[in-house]
Parts: C-alpha cells; sequence; structure tokens
C-alpha cells in the first residue's frame, strides 16, 4: 500500500532510499522510462530497474505511478515543513484518487502526453465511449504533478447536469468558497491567477458550452493554468489540442498467429487481468487464445466492453462468451455496483453519446449503421439522404459524428468501429427504419459489383476488396428479403469469387440461394448454374450434376438466356467422366447460343471448352487453334488478361508438341497477367510451369512449383480434376522421383507453405 510522507519510517538509515534511489524515483515521477532515467543518470537500464525494485520493496508500492506519487508527497512535505522541529506537513497537492485496478497497455500515450501537455495549455482526449479515456487522465495526472508546483486536480463533471454549475464543480475540487456579494467566477479566478496547476476536467461532452466558456476565461486571466480534458468531442476553444485516445490493439480478424502473438494485444492482456479478478486462477493458453482474440476484436478493442466481458469469463468461459457476443448489448451488463451508470453496461456508455446529439445527427447516424465497412460521403448521399437532404447537409452531419467520437475519418471515406454500428443498428430497427436503409444499401452495393466494364477488371476487383464487408451484408440481406437482387448480385461477384480463390464462400452464399429460388423458375435456373459452377470447382460432380439437371430442364422449358451457362457446367462434368461426345455437344450448342446472342466473352470461353475436348482426344492441332482463336477474341474485345487459364492450356499443348520455348513465352504472359489481377486461376499457369521445370531437369524446383500449386488448391477450395493430375503427371512423376524420398517431400512442403505472391514469384523467376 502507498504510504504518506507521515507514515513512512524507515527505520535505520540503512533502510532509507540512498540518494540514486531518490534521483531515479525522482525521474520515474516526471514520467521518464528507465532507458530515459539510465542515459540522464549514465548507469545502465537494468540498474534503473533494480533501484526501481528496490524502492518497490522499501516504499510498499507496486507500480511507477505510485512511486511518482510518493516522490511528489516527499516534495510537496518538504516544501511545507516550518522549522527544525519538523513543523506540520502539507498534504499532497492533488485529489486523484489511487487507481483501484491495474493499468494496461498505452505506453504510446504515456510517452507522448506529457510533452504535448508542456507545449498546448489545453489537451482534450477524445475518444468513443468506454474507450478509456478517463482511466488513461488519472494515469498521466501522477506523472505531471512535478510539473505543477501547485498541484493537479481533478473535477468530475459526470454528474452535473446543469452548465452553470461548472464553475462551482471546479471551485468546489480546488477548495475555493464562495464569497457573499461576489460572482463565484471572480472568485475562482482570482484564487488561479498566480497559481502554475493543473486542471483534469473529465467528461465534458454534456457541458461542452459551459466548459468551454469557463476554460477560455481561465486561460485568458491564469496563465500559468493548463487543462487536460476528457470528452467525446473536443472543447472548442483556442490554443486547444484534441488527442485522439484509440481502442486498445486487438487481434484483426484473421487470427492466424500463434499464442504469443495474440497474448501481445493490449485488449487481450486486459481481458486477461480483468478475468482473473473473478477467476484467479484463469491464464491464456494455446486452448483459449483464439477465443479471447476473436472477443477483443469483434468488441474493437474498447476497454470498457472487454472489461465487461471479462466478469463473465467464470461464468461462461471464453468459448460461451465469444458465442453470445451476436447480441453484446443483452450481454455486456454487469460491472462494479460503484461504477457510474454510464459504465454499467455497454449500451449505457453510448445511450450516454447518443442522447447528446440533435435529432438531425441522430437519424443519420441510426442510418450510417447499414454500412458494415468503410463509407464515402458520395455512398451516404446515395444509401442515407432523403431528396430534400442536400450534400452540404451530409458533410456537416458526419463531420459533427466524426468529433462526437461516433465516425472515425479514415484517409479517402469513413467507418465506424463494429460496436458502435450494432448500437446504431439496433435503433434504426426500433425506428422502423431497418427494412428501408438496408434494402436502400443493398441495392446500392448491387450496383457496384455490376460496374464492371471491358478492359477494366483490376480497378473492378480492387472495388470489391474495398467494399468486400458491405457487399457481405448487403448480400446477407438480399438473400433474406430480396432473391432477385441476391441473383443478381451473385451473378456479377461470380468472377470475383472464382479469381480471387474465394470459392467456398461462393459455395456458401449460392446453396442458400438455391433455397431461396425455390419455387420461383425465372431466377431458378441461373441460380443452379452459378450453384453447379462452384460444386463443380470443388470436384462435388455429384451435386453439380444434379443441379445442372434440374437447371437444363428448366432453361429449356422457358429461359433460353439461361441455357448457355447450363450447358457449359454440363459439358464439363461429361467431360471431366470421360464421355467427350457428350461434352462436345454441350459446347458446340453452347458455342451457338453465345454467337447469337453476340456475347462475346462467353463464346470466348465455350471455344476454350471445345478446345479442352480436343486436347483430350488428342487433336493437339486442332486443340490449339480453338484456344488460340478464343484468345484472339478476349484481345479483340480488350480483355485479353482475363485468358491466362486459356493461356496456361496453349503452353501445356505446347508442352505436349515439344516446343519449350512457345511455352515458356506464353507461361510468362499468363503469369504476369495473373498477378496483375491477384488471380487465383494463376494455379494452373503454376502447373504447367512446374512440367516445364521437369522438362528441364530443374526438378527440385519442378516439386515446389507443384506443391505450391496444390497449396492454392487448397487455399482457394478447388480441386483439380483426376484427368488434370494424370496429364500433369507426365512430367511431374519423373521430376519427383529423381529426388531421394525426404529431399521430394522437403521441396513439396517448401512449395506448399508458399503464400500466392511468393508462389508466382517462384514460377516467374529465371531458370537457373
Amino acid at each position: 500500500m502507498l504510504q504518506s510522507e507521515g507514515a513512512f519510517a524507515p527505520g535505520p538509515m540503512d533502510m532509507r532510499p540512498t540518494r540514486r534511489q531518490r534521483e531515479v524515483a525522482e525521474l520515474v515521477a516526471r514520467g521518464l522510462t528507465s532507458r530515459q532515467i539510465a542515459k540522464r543518470l549514465f548507469i545502465s537500464e537494468r540498474t534503473v530497474e533494480g533501484h526501481v525494485q528496490q524502492l518497490f520493496n522499501l516504499l510498499g508500492v507496486s507500480s511507477r505511478t505510485q512511486l511518482a506519487t510518493w516522490w511528489v508527497t516527499q516534495q510537496a512535505g518538504a516544501a511545507g515543513t516550518g522549522g527544525a522541529n519538523g513543523g506540520q506537513r502539507r498534504q499532497p497537492l492533488t485529489n486523484l484518487p489511487t487507481p483501484l485496478t491495474s493499468f494496461v497497455d498505452r505506453q504510446r500515450q504515456l510517452a507522448e502526453l506529457p510533452e504535448l501537455q508542456a507545449r498546448y495549455r489545453v489537451v482534450t482526449l477524445v475518444g468513443v465511449g468506454g474507450g478509456g479515456k478517463t482511466r488513461l487522465a488519472l494515469e498521466l495526472g501522477p506523472r505531471l504533478l512535478p510539473d505543477y508546483p501547485d498541484g493537479v486536480w481533478l473535477v468530475e463533471l459526470a454528474a452535473i447536469v446543469d452548465v452553470r454549475h461548472v464553475a462551482q464543480s471546479v471551485a468546489a475540487a480546488l477548495g475555493v468558497a464562495e464569497q457573499v456579494g461576489r460572482p463565484l467566477l471572480d472568485t475562482l479566478l482570482e484564487h488561479l491567477a498566480e497559481r502554475r496547476l493543473l486542471l483534469v476536467l473529465d467528461n465534458c461532452e454534456h457541458l461542452l458550452d459551459g466548459v468551454a466558456s469557463l476554460v477560455h476565461q481561465v486561460l485568458s486571466a491564469c496563465p500559468a493554468v493548463r487543462v487536460l480534458a476528457t470528452s467525446r468531442e473536443p472543447l472548442g476553444v483556442p490554443g486547444e489540442l484534441s488527442y485522439w485516445v484509440p481502442s486498445l490493439p486487438h487481434p484483426g480478424p484473421d487470427l492466424g498467429a500463434g499464442l504469443p502473438a495474440i497474448a501481445s494485444y493490449g485488449s487481450v492482456r486486459l481481458f486477461v487481468e480483468r478475468a482473473r479478478a473473478g477467476q484467479p486462477g484463469f491464464r491464456l493458453t494455446e486452448q483459449n487464445s483464439a477465443a479471447v482474440g476473436a472477443i477483443c476484436a469483434r468488441l474493437d478493442g474498447i476497454p470498457l466492453a472487454i472489461e465487461l466481458a471479462a466478469g463473465w469469463s467464470h461464468a461462461l468461459g471464453v468459448d460461451g462468451i465469444l458465442e453470445r457476443l451476436e447480441d453484446r448489448f443483452r450481454l455486456l451488463v454487469r460491472s462494479a455496483r460503484t461504477a457510474p451508470p454510464r459504465q454499467q453496461t455497454l449500451a449505457a456508455a453510448i445511450d450516454w453519446s447518443y442522447d447528446l446529439l440533435t435529432e438531425p445527427e441522430r437519424g443519420l447516424f441510426r442510418r450510417l449503421s447499414v454500412f458494415a465497412g468503410p463509407f464515402s460521403l458520395d455512398q451516404v448521399e446515395a444509401v442515407c439522404l432523403d431528396p430534400s437532404d442536400s450534400r452540404e447537409d451530409a458533410l456537416v452531419l458526419v463531420s459533427r459524428l466524426v468529433d462526437k467520437s461516433l465516425v472515425l475519418a479514415d484517409e479517402g471515406g469513413y467507418r465506424c468501429l463494429d460496436t458502435i454500428r450494432e448500437y446504431g443498428r439496433r435503433r434504426l430497427d426500433a425506428a422502423g427504419e431497418l427494412a428501408a436503409f438496408a434494402g436502400r444499401h443493398a441495392r446500392h452495393y448491387a450496383a457496384i459489383a455490376g460496374d464492371r466494364r471491358p478492359g477494366g477488371l483490376a480497378t473492378w476487383l480492387a472495388r470489391i476488396d474495398e467494399q468486400l464487408a458491405n457487399l457481405h451484408s448487403a448480400l446477407a440481406w438480399a438473400l433474406l428479403e430480396d432473391a432477385g437482387l441476391a441473383l443478381e448480385m451473385a451473378s456479377a461477384l461470380f468472377p470475383y469469387w472464382r479469381l480471387r480463390g474465394r470459392t467456398t464462400e461462393a459455395r456458401n452464399f449460392l446453396d442458400g440461394l438455391v433455397e431461396a429460388t425455390a419455387g420461383q423458375p425465372p431466377l431458378r435456373a441461373p441460380a443452379l448454374t452459378l450453384a453447379a459452377t462452384a460444386a463443380y470447382n470443388q470436384d462435388e460432380r455429384v451435386r453439380s450434376a444434379a443441379w445442372i439437371e434440374e437447371a437444363l430442364a428448366i432453361a429449356r422449358a422457358d429461359q433460353a438466356d439461361a441455357l448457355a451457362g447450363a450447358l457449359r457446367v454440363s459439358g464439363q462434368l461429361h467431360m471431366v467422366a470421360g464421355d467427350l461426345t457428350a461434352a462436345e455437344a454441350c459446347f458446340e450448342e453452347a458455342l451457338t447460343l453465345c454467337r447469337e446472342a453476340a456475347d462475346g466473352p462467353a463464346e470466348a470461353q465455350a471455344l476454350h471448352d471445345l478446345a479442352q475436348v480436343a486436347g483430350l482426344r488428342q487433336e493437339l492441332g486442332e486443340a490449339r487453334s480453338l484456344f488460340k482463336h478464343s484468345l484472339d477474341i478476349r484481345t479483340r474485345l480488350g480483355i485479353r488478361e482475363e485468358g491466362h487459364v486459356t493461356m496456361a492450356f496453349v503452353a501445356l499443348l505446347a508442352l505436349l508438341a515439344g516446343d519449350s520455348a512457345e511455352a515458356r513465352s506464353v507461361l510468362r504472359e499468363a503469369l504476369e497477367s495473373a498477378r496483375r489481377l491477384e488471380d487465383r486461376q494463376a494455379v494452373w499457369a503454376v502447373d504447367v510451369q512446374a512440367c516445364l521445370a521437369g522438362i528441364e531437369g530443374r526438378c527440385r524446383t519442378a516439386v515446389v512449383l507443384a506443391g505450391a500449386a496444390a497449396g492454392m488448391h487448397a487455399a482457394s477450395g478447388t480441386a483439380p480434376p483426376e484427368t488434370w493430375r494424370q496429364l500433369i503427371g507426365l512430367w511431374l512423376d519423373p521430376a519427383r522421383a529423381a529426388l531421394s524420398p525426404a529431399d521430394g517431400q522437403a521441396a513439396w512442403d517448401e512449395g506448399y507453405a508458399l503464400t500466392f505472391d511468393a508462389a508466382l514469384e517462384h514460377a516467374l523467376a529465371p531458370a537457373g
């Protein structure tokens, strides 16, 4: 426990802090790190840590914050000593409370803020509700005490409801008594005029006008007074520095990192420490680290939310907490009984911010909750505004929501934390507006998905990458509410799923679409065709064949525009089953329909399919002619780079014809096109490049590339047909046999572990 100067009784002289230990204590109180102290005192960092630990033991303290408070108490006591007999010592010049819980992370902020507080007379800590602004201010206060001879004084404003009481609260914190017949503000300013002190004004957001007015008058009349404020938006006074307090660092959506990496996040450390309060034996393990990391990620690293969640660990376990975060506002309702009402539930923390909004701000805030990812001002205008609203209205309102820490401004756009967004969505639903604006959001993103122009594939793919979270949300809504819109979006996004190797994602959505279109023939045939294609790509031929048979029956009956696509999938199924005659008939009919519809890209694909049949019949000249005809059409349409799978087959045929030079040239074009597009279908070119390496005697390279291709298929959720594996085995099997079993396995494993970019880099590396 921290001891005051009056209670400190060191006993024998050798038990008192040494001169060097007192020097260390002074520098700790000034906020210096061990490294900075070591440089200042010309000693090692290890020696500094040793002195700090000895001081902890001597003084009965357990943190640097408590050590800093002890030092300031010593200095205040020494300044108040009267005469040789010691006199009466002064009380510490602060009313900051002793923290009752440990302080986690925020080292960067604790390092930056003392310097900023010295440069700016007003520093306002801003951030979302429950984001740890008050806790940071209380941790910072003792570190700043050495810089303020007249103290650091906390003024708690959360419970104040009338702006006229702001000055009274400051006076009460400073012990300034009201004088009869004189305005309190005059008395307060007179008291502060010659003092050098720091006012910590906590929770200012609901009293902004009153706080800003008082701060402006204090700064004007009292040159040595400075202010540290906490608020969900800046005070708006001259000379103010607005300092954003971010959420605690937390894992991203991909929790592939192991225990040490997850344990390094501040949010995870906070969860573990608070979980131990109710369950002393709790610790982070290999078994629970992924769940704890996911909890912290789902809660956006918001300290209050994490502390509330950790409070359930003894009753639910981390898996139980994670399962229940679908309704986080119902779960996160427990807190210390002595906590302010706004901090006793997660919803209350955000209610506090919502209640301070104007009605127009509330309306837009609710509507913004339909965005599941980043959004621009143009998208706000398209989705959220009424016809009578202007773009200027949107800009002003969004800017106000940014100021109030409910919307975050990113480079080139805006976003909401998931926790804030879910709160807004509940409000939107309660207002009866959810269906209307979720529908507007879905239709807007359906238009984005469908806005793909010839030759603009790379640009379109990049835009879909950026908007993926919003597109997922729009797809989910459409699947439940509008099957026609869901089909429209799925048709537009299918190339994206295929090129980005998101076959499992496509499959999951399309399985749902098949169910959603039951009893709707106009929608069902194309939905079945897309689902059958995804199943075929995963080598699930039985499921694919059942769906495509139904699609063909519907299309032949009354939906000719869906027939060509269904015929293509049917032909592929016949081809991998070895029935080349049936496959050729399907592809020929599809080609005729594509030409009648003047659908150039589909015609190019049908020619590619027919070329595959010719190749399997060992009609290599016919196959090469058809493949090149397919590429010629793509070139004429300005979409040649989309034909790199066709190029891979051209290269394979060149190898079969013994023309390694042509194969090498075509493969380079195919791989470079795929790399520009970040197209996971590059796997076919990587496989053929492995074959080329085998022909050239680079056996280890061949096996590494074959392993890389297998890894790429696995990562994309695809599986090549057996006919393909047999064909490339002509060159890859001898290459692997040329290596020892151990070397062959090591080469395969090395390739399998390569990332997409690394695999393509390896495939494009010069032979050597």
